[in-house]
């Protein structure tokens, strides 16, 4: 039996209170529900909240329990941030140092009382902790990753909360997760092991459980219920065990459902019951819902090197997803609701696989669930990231029970598809000037920590975790960290080197777990944050919210590249949306066209913590970027491109080499065009099934009339990629460039997909003013918009100004006098109040 302290509490500074604080709560949240500072996300507030955090709190509860005879009662916390100790009733019972792990006092019925009880946690600044810390002699640490406060790897504390090139500097401090007193009257479960076998078309699943007794007599019942209803039991009697103690059960499954990662099948879960009896009455109960597969890392040798696949009963999957930060600065706002609109979120982009990045935490159960029920694979990073640490008996026993607790818990979750040491760091040693050139002492601690004792404390939890030393990693040992052949690799030539987007079609990674490119969001979230004096990319405000320097020059370097210079603020918003959309788009599918070579395109990032300029495709408020819509239409199982490959040289450009001056003369002496191009369409089908459809390439102006146009038909066999024929443009297409677009337009399985893609650079168009035209309707819970347009419209962006919407696709191209049909699902409060939202586009032709 749980008695549940969470609730309101006393936060309290310097011997006197502050305010009540909800717990699961922290400081910050403390602080600013009871007004006593302002949003810490406002403006530049950020820098004024930070002041708070240099401070020690205690946070304080009185509570009454009826105590009965008999039993014991620990006190447990499932998450305290991060130093701290705790006192009951003026008696010091725990100390924590470790927010990423539970922890639990012996019996305190000797200091309890029924009323009246004190329960105090005092919570030491986490800046005391990092600026106290003396480094041993020979492993002095000099190296501060971009964004994060110095000394941060000295707390085992999220990396992230001390900032990041995407997060605020706000280390909070509190009770980030449940706290409570377990009545233990004649034992407990203390935990659930399970392990499977496959074998000959069954599986024989193995259920171990570890226990807690304080009595005699007790029966243990192990009962699984299959997805569709039927129940085995199995009984166990527990008789003069040892207080602590391990039984274990298997139970022979035949004819299994298994379990697939989302597009490669359903997701069936069994229903594992574990209960402990005492007199036919239940004294405890764990349950756990349990999918049925095998999942490793294929690494087998294939042309000059490894392949690096991750396999679900015997198939190799293509990655497809982003990797996943804190949803939030401060934890106590992260909760179901919040995980479920990011977890929406992935199923709606065709996500099969997040990665948990190392600095943050470990994913709650809720979040874990959610993973299971929607078939997305879980990449788990341990809390690691990018920081030189340093290792000593206590530090090393510390993250040891850390990672045995949480990865044990993890690994009983169908989605669980590989652990990573860390984030990063790996790579830092042989290539990060600043970091690689740290003592030997510390090269070898991390050598201790990521290719020793990890991996042996995961391989005793279950052999059939694959585990990779590091991301990026070629397999640990620090050796050709950046060989394409092997491993995963994060690629960031484009964005931080500036070279680009087509960049990435000169790569064929075996998996990129990273990449990306920033934009800002949207104006309403950027309201959240900014008074309108604030509204220039290059205003401290502005800058306050984008943590990666130099990032905003970055964004308008590309930007010149790329498109015109917009008229306005809002519409420089949208274009970097736009940028970053085509950015990811040109990368994921390439990626893609090349499956065998690459088996996974991981971007960075899904989501933010703050309202921010990131990488994100959703931002703090769950707002979708023009990236998630495009990231629901390129991790689509089928998804149908047309590349343009180009050979020649441009006439506009002037002379700048005697290469370049015998091309030209080549050309001329030929009578050829100064540049071909030569359209080819590919189909990337990540389904089992093979697929097959026609398709249509048509080179239009900008008022729909057709000048070129090739028709044909193409399949694909599941899981590959193939080719139809592709066809060169007459020649005098070049002459036409800037006033055509060329149009993919593929029918397959009775529904059609679109690529558009320019001859010349987008600022280079002629585009025209299009009269696009938006009506809607309600169909039942559904808002139906209808879009039309006179003339070509690239980029049309869908906007809802008073509501949040989600719409089943956005940022589209209308290249057709065709009717084009969106739907976006109504909140009830509208549907209640009859609003029928205001409903307007706009295009890349109306931001300049």
């Amino acid at each position: 039996m749980k008695h549940l302290l969470n609730g309101s509490w006393e936060l309290i500074c310097d011997d006197k209170k502050l305010t009540d604080v909800t717990i699961p709560g922290s400081v910050l949240s403390g602080l600013y529900n009871s007004g006593l500072i302002e949003d810490p996300f406002y403006r530049t507030n950020e820098y004024i909240a930070r002041r708070e955090l240099y401070k020690d709190y205690t946070f304080a509860k009185t509570f009454d329990i009826e105590l009965n005879k008999g039993s014991e009662y620990i006190l447990v916390f499932e998450g305290v941030d991060t130093d701290s100790d705790i006192y009951l009733n003026n008696q010091k019972i725990l100390s924590t140092n470790n927010m990423f792990r539970k922890y639990e006092t012996e019996d305190i019925k000797d200091i309890l009382k029924p009323e009246g009880n004190k329960l105090t946690v005092k919570i030491r600044s986490p800046f005391s902790g990092i600026s106290s810390h003396e480094n041993a002699p020979g492993k002095e640490i000099n190296y501060v990753s971009t964004g994060v406060l110095p000394g941060a790897q000295y707390m085992r504390k999220a990396g992230s909360s001390f900032g990041w090139d995407w997060g605020p500097e706000l280390p909070d401090m509190g009770i980030h997760k449940n706290v409570y007193i377990e009545e233990v009257s004649s034992g407990r479960i203390l935990d659930i092991e399970t392990r499977q076998t496959h074998s000959d078309g069954k599986v024989n699943l193995f259920v171990g459980a570890y226990l807690d007794i304080t009595s005699n007599d007790l029966n243990l019942n192990f009962t699984l219920t299959t997805p569709s209803g039927e129940s085995f039991e199995i009984k166990e009697d527990i008789v003069n065990e040892d207080k602590y103690s391990m039984r274990s059960v298997s139970f022979d499954i035949n004819d299994p459902m298994l379990w697939w990662p989302r597009g490669y099948g359903e997701q069936p879960l069994y229903t594992l019951k574990v209960e402990l009896k005492k007199d036919n009455e239940t004294v405890d109960l764990k349950e756990l819902r349990i999918g049925l597969r095998t999942i490793t890392v294929n690494r087998d040798k294939i042309d000059d090197g490894e392949n690096f696949a991750v396999t679900v009963n015997g198939v190799s999957v293509f990655l497809m997803g982003a990797n996943y930060i804190p949803e939030d600065v401060i934890y106590s706002r992260i909760t179901i609701d919040t995980y479920k609109r990011l977890i929406d979120a992935a199923t709606f982009a065709n996500y099969n696989c997040l990665r948990v990045w190392g600095g943050g935490y470990y994913p709650d159960e809720e979040f874990l669930s959610l993973l299971d029920e929607n078939g997305i694979l879980l990449w788990q990073d341990l809390m690691f990231a990018c920081l030189v640490y340093e290792v000593d008996d206590a530090f090393l026993e510390n993250v040891k029970t850390e990672v045995d607790e949480n990865i044990r818990r993890i690994s009983n979750h169908a989605c669980l598809a590989l652990v990573a040491g860390n984030n990063e760091m790996e790579y830092a040693w042989s290539e990060w000037d600043g970091y690689r050139d740290h003592s030997e002492a510390l090269r070898q601690d991390y050598l201790r920590l990521f290719e020793e004792e990890f991996p042996k404390i995961i391989g005793d939890i279950s052999p059939d975790i694959f585990y990779w030393p590091s991301s990026p990693s070629k397999g640990g040992g620090f050796k050709d960290s950046q060989k394409e052949n092997a491993g995963d690799t994060h690629y960031w030539v484009v964005w931080h080197g500036e070279v680009p987007f087509s960049e990435y079609e000169n790569h064929k990674f075996r998996m990129c777990s990273e990449f990306g490119f920033q934009s800002f969001p949207d104006i309403k979230t950027v309201r959240t944050y900014a008074e309108d004096d604030d509204m220039n990319i290059f205003s401290p405000v502005m800058e306050c919210h984008q943590k990666n320097p130099s990032a905003n020059g970055k964004i308008m370097k590309y930007l010149a590249d790329t498109f015109k210079n917009p008229k306005d603020f809002e519409s420089l918003l949208y274009i970097s949306q736009l940028m970053q959309a085509l950015a990811l788009k040109t990368g994921v599918d390439h990626f893609r066209r090349n499956r065998g070579d690459c088996m996974g395109a991981l971007y960075w990032q899904i989501n933010d913590n703050w309202p921010v300029a990131s990488w994100s495709s959703v931002d703090y408020y769950g707002r979708y970027k023009a990236a998630h819509y495009y990231a629901k239409r390129f991790y689509n199982p089928i998804s149908p491109t047309i590349v343009i490959k180009r050979e020649g040289y441009d006439i506009d450009s002037p002379i700048t080499s005697f290469e370049q001056m015998s091309a030209e003369a080549a050309f001329a002496k030929e009578g050829k065009a100064p540049v071909t191009y030569e359209v080819v369409p590919y189909i990337a089908n990540e389904t089992i099934d093979s697929v097959s459809g026609s398709y249509e390439i048509s080179v239009i102006d900008m008022n729909f009339n057709t000048l070129y146009s090739s028709k044909g038909e193409i399949n694909a066999s599941g899981l590959s990629y193939c080719l139809g024929d592709g066809f060169t443009l007459p020649d005098d297409a070049y002459d036409h460039r800037r006033y055509v677009i060329v149009v993919g337009k593929f029918v397959i399985g009775g529904a059609t997909y679109y690529d558009v893609k320019p001859l010349a650079p987008y600022k280079e168009l002629y585009l025209e003013s299009a009269d696009v035209k938006v009506s809607t309707t309600i169909d039942n819970d559904e808002l139906v918009i209808t879009l039309s347009s006179d003339k070509v419209s690239l980029f049309t962006e869908i906007i809802c100004d008073d509501y949040d919407l989600i719409f089943s696709d956005n940022y589209i191209d209308l290249v057709s006098s065709e009717d084009r049909i969106i739907t976006a699902k109504l909140p009830e409060e509208m549907l209640d109040n009859n609003i029928i939202p205001g409903i307007r586009a706009r295009s890349l032709k109306d931001t300049y």
